[in-house]
């Protein structure tokens, strides 16, 4: 997303914002100040009518804006000042995202028999029953939902192997987490952690 920033005297201030949709001029005549809509404007009236100008790109995943720029009058753009931020809060929230990732993955489910399984907490529940049952009653048979209008009877052996299934899934999924992971926690650089591929070697 393009930030921008207002310009006054020759440097930017405040904080980088989205684009805005209005913009405060100053009226030559009287000095007083009104509000125009400037949605449709381009960067360039933006810029020389409400003076606010586009903020030179910066990585938000290692640095953050302290307030405040250099306007470069001849390229119209803010470099806007900028803090790292802390290593352990890069980590941090590269953790995060690798955790939000591995969730998306393993609810995203598996194939099994030719048909793909989601496996959000419902549908674990539903298959772990099914496999106790099964395991339980070597003639216990499902009506199994695929898919709308789309069903598949499973035996108690295939339940079984559902269940087992599953269970290598999210396995599979925590493994390749806390491989991603012990990399993420071993690198001493936030740099290379911003930059670290956690998408790699997911089960499929």
């Amino acid at each position: 997303m393009s930030l921008y920033m207002k310009v006054m005297d020759g440097a930017g201030v405040g904080l980088p914002i989205s684009r805005p949709l209005t913009v405060d001029i100053v009226a030559q005549q009287d000095g007083k100040s009104a509000r125009v809509g400037c949605g449709h404007w381009d960067d360039a009236a933006l810029g020389d009518i409400g003076g606010v100008y586009p903020v030179a790109d910066f990585d938000a995943g290692l640095y953050t804006p302290s307030g405040g720029g250099v306007f470069d009058a001849e390229d119209k753009t803010v470099t806007a000042a900028v803090e790292p931020i802390p290593i352990e809060d890069v980590r941090a929230a590269k953790l995060a995202a690798l955790a939000a990732y591995r969730y998306d993955r393993e609810v995203g489910g598996f194939d099994f028999s030719g048909a793909h399984v989601t496996a959000d907490d419902r549908d674990k529940t539903l298959i772990i029953g099914a496999r106790t049952m099964a395991k339980e009653d070597s003639e216990y048979a499902k009506d199994w939902k695929v898919a709308p209008g789309q069903y598949v009877t499973l035996d108690a052996t295939a339940l079984i192997a559902l269940g087992d299934a599953l269970e290598a899934h999210v396995s599979a999924c925590f493994a390749n987490e806390k491989t991603h992971s012990d990399a993420i926690v071993a690198f001493e650089d936030a740099a290379d952690i911003a930059a670290y591929d956690f998408t790699t070697g997911w089960p499929t």
